[in-house]
């Protein structure tokens, strides 16, 4: 990403959780995305939130328009590229690591198959974000671990199970079987 005119960037350190922990949390003000077709990659799990202004995101399975409201989740080693249109954005961003987002990747937590999201009600998520940049940073590896706990649990709220695919039943049942869709997949 590179910074407009206004940013403000935490970088977290400290002690080291078992768990991950944040890296980076920021708002930038006007700000643009790399050059169009630069092939992007990042090594951490990201989500930007965009609160003003208009871009794209780009991939081999997406080219979706972003505007206010819309989320962006980056999955490390995904090629990808997003940005802001000429005159810029207004973002907030989070930038984590470990083995919980992993793991939450894997297992479905986070659908990485649906990298941008729109978000009703921008003030309240931006708040979500904002409180990443203003709380005090973790002093002990379990604090670092309640943060990444936090932080997931912010991004499943956003990136979870769609709501479009929820209402489907998990297995087709035949007629006159009664479904038992957390029992069947045990």
């Amino acid at each position: 990403m590179v910074m407009g005119p206004s940013a403000l960037i935490v970088e977290r350190r400290g002690p080291r959780g078992r768990l991950g922990r944040l890296v980076l949390a920021g708002r930038a003000t006007a700000s643009r995305g790399p050059r169009r077709g630069v092939d992007v990659r990042f090594k951490l799990f990201g989500c930007t939130l965009i609160t003003a202004g208009t871009g794209r995101y780009i991939d081999d399975h997406h080219d979706v328009p972003l505007g206010p409201g819309s989320a962006v989740l980056v999955v490390p080693g995904h090629r990808h590229w997003y940005g802001a249109d000429e005159t810029g954005w207004d973002e907030r961003f989070l930038a984590v690591t470990g083995p919980l987002f992993r793991t939450a990747a894997e297992q479905g937590l986070l659908d990485v198959a649906h990298p941008v999201r729109h978000l009703d009600d921008i003030a309240v998520w931006a708040a979500r974000f904002d409180h990443f940049i203003t709380r005090p940073a973790p002093t002990t590896g379990a604090a670092r671990d309640a943060e990444a706990a936090m932080v997931l649990a912010l991004l499943a709220e956003i990136f979870g199970e769609r709501p479009d695919r929820s209402a489907q039943p998990d297995t087709p049942g035949r007629p006159g079987e009664q479904h038992t869709g957390w029992l069947q997949r045990s």
